[in-house]
């Protein structure tokens, strides 16, 4: 059984751009790494018997990786599980579980060859194969129960008419051609493709293991087979125990002998002052503090904060209403209030989201078509009361985070809109997990939400507002909005793709759907002598397989 296994377009032609780390003008690429990227097990520390500890922010409830959306959640599976590629705090795509790959000279279909010697952990020697990524992304896109993430893989050829059901997945262009040889077919060119495939949602699953668990994939220890280069030793409501994979195989070795990370403890900085724990995530207030710790410090700029709105709302699905507050929101008075962690912003896309190896927000730029302007707003608040026939004032509750200057920044806003709109705004707390659970379950009219990308690429955020999206939790569906994604997604050349995406988070910000307020820095903190745990900007991305201390 399961438990006892698992113990553990057009004419033109355009120029095919290289991914950062992988050139895509040769047919077939070899992997190499320098040998002096990561610390290697032995060159400077003995590693044996290290165990390293963190804190996660609440509790998981699954670790399924083509369903699990947490940042939790994907820090574990992280470390448990591993694609064809992988990419590093960098941006740098890496060899995963594939030793090469060919690339055809239309720029349509990949082959990639997996290394030799790979098993799944556990107590059972069981290969790993290219059936187990194929059945992974089968998974995505089953019509009964699709994956969030089935629309991030749009240019896989058959992904949209198989997600529709007009065609079954065996249909879709993800095939074996033998044991060690994974193909994707795409619809059109993309240069974000092998970025994907580091992603969660790409990593393998075991069919046979999977039926076996009936339903239960992912849900508790005994339901879990992973091929990464820890696995799962301990899960209860306290914490996650992984411990090295001895089956694990990859060009450099795992220094790390295994991780604890804990759920529910209270006082993180005591924990970690105790030497409790090797890293925590710290405020801006706690920084100078940390320094004198001689504590090593990561800053991540990697998350947008924004006033978002339940599109579903019998009030708020009217834009006009929506434009009126984006109109009248006080940047220069939450401004002049911020820490220095937080930085306020017009537009939604943060800063370190890239096209290839340029920045997003250099190509695009970072004025939105809703400046302030109050009459503007006024005008428009008063056309969208009268035309759903109010007879009195919108009211609602602004939902916040209990944390940080959220409240305080947000009663700024509240002010302004009574002083220009003659509008009345109550603030709600609550938690960050109450926070994030209300989104998700759409019990909100309107919040301070924030957005943390998953990858680098600008699609990992904007890609959540598609009408075919699993994480649409507004509500939004635009089809020019649609289009202006897939067009981006489809452009082979980084201006063209730039002027795609741009269009549509022109739509986002000009529908007001969103209404984008600050980004945040945050800072990971690590204990004195610890080092190679990879940081990423992105969701969940804290990796522990290079460790040491």
């Amino acid at each position: 059984m399961a438990k006892e296994r698992a113990r553990n377009a057009g004419g033109s032609a355009h120029a095919i751009l290289p991914r950062k780390g992988i050139m895509r003008s040769v047919l077939m690429v070899f992997f190499c790494v320098l040998p002096g990227l990561f610390p290697l097990s032995g060159c400077t520390h003995n590693n044996e018997g290290q165990i390293f500890r963190a804190d996660l922010s609440g509790e998981v409830e699954t670790v399924d990786p083509q369903f699990a959306t947490g940042a939790d959640a994907q820090m574990v599976i992280y470390n448990i599980f591993e694609g064809l590629l992988v990419q590093d705090n960098n941006g740098e795509i890496l060899p995963g579980a594939a030793a090469s790959y060919a690339l055809s000279a239309d720029g349509l279909t990949y082959t990639f060859q997996l290394r030799q010697g790979l098993f799944w952990g556990g107590d059972e020697e069981i290969p790993l194969t290219a059936h187990d990524f194929v059945f992974a992304f089968r998974r995505l896109f089953m019509p009964s129960a699709p994956s969030p993430y089935a629309s991030d893989y749009s240019m896989i050829k058959n992904a949209r008419v198989v997600l529709q059901g007009q065609l079954p997945v065996s249909s879709l262009g993800v095939t074996a051609a033998d044991d060690n040889t994974v193909v994707f077919r795409l619809e059109y060119q993309s240069d974000f493709f092998l970025e994907l495939l580091t992603a969660s949602a790409a990593m393998p699953c075991n069919e046979a293991f999977f039926d076996e668990t009936r339903g239960r994939y992912g849900l508790d220890r005994g339901y879990v087979l992973s091929n990464g280069p820890f696995g799962i030793t301990l899960w209860d409501n306290s914490m996650f125990q992984l411990r090295k994979n001895e089956r694990y195989v990859s060009d450099l070795p795992v220094t790390a002998q295994g991780v604890n990370l804990y759920m529910g403890r209270t006082n993180l900085m005591e924990e970690f002052d105790n030497g409790r724990a090797d890293l925590v995530e710290v405020s801006h207030e706690q920084l100078e503090e940390m320094e004198k710790k001689r504590a090593s410090i990561t800053p991540c700029d990697k998350t947008v904060w924004c006033i978002v709105f339940n599109l579903d709302s019998e009030i708020w699905g009217e834009a006009l209403l929506r434009q009126g507050l984006a109109y009248t929101l006080p940047r220069d008075l939450i401004s002049g209030e911020l820490p220095d962690h937080l930085t306020p912003t017009a537009v939604f896309v943060p800063p370190t989201l890239q096209l290839v190896e340029r920045s997003y927000r250099d190509l695009a730029g970072s004025r939105s078509p809703l400046g302030v302007d109050p009459v503007e707003g006024r005008r428009l608040y008063d056309l969208g009361v009268r035309y759903l026939e109010l007879n009195s004032q919108p009211a609602a509750a602004l939902i916040v985070p209990d944390s940080g200057s959220h409240y305080w920044n947000m009663s700024l806003a509240q002010q302004n809109w009574q002083r220009y709109l003659n509008a009345y705004f109550s603030l709600e707390e609550v938690t960050t997990e109450e926070l994030e659970e209300r989104f998700q379950s759409r019990d909100f009219e309107m919040m301070l939400m924030s957005f943390t990308p998953s990858t680098p690429g600008v699609d990992s955020l904007l890609g959540k507002f598609s009408s075919h999206s699993g994480q649409n939790y507004c509500g939004y569906h635009n089809p020019r909005f649609d289009a202006a994604l897939s067009g981006a997604q489809s452009d082979t050349t980084v201006v063209g793709a730039a002027q795609d995406y741009w269009q549509a988070e022109a739509m986002l910000l000009g529908d007001a759907v969103v209404i984008p307020v600050y980004y945040e820095t945050s800072y990971y903190a690590l204990s004195k002598g610890v080092s190679g745990i990879q940081i990423s900007p992105f969701a969940g991305r804290i990796y522990f397989k290079y460790a040491s201390k």
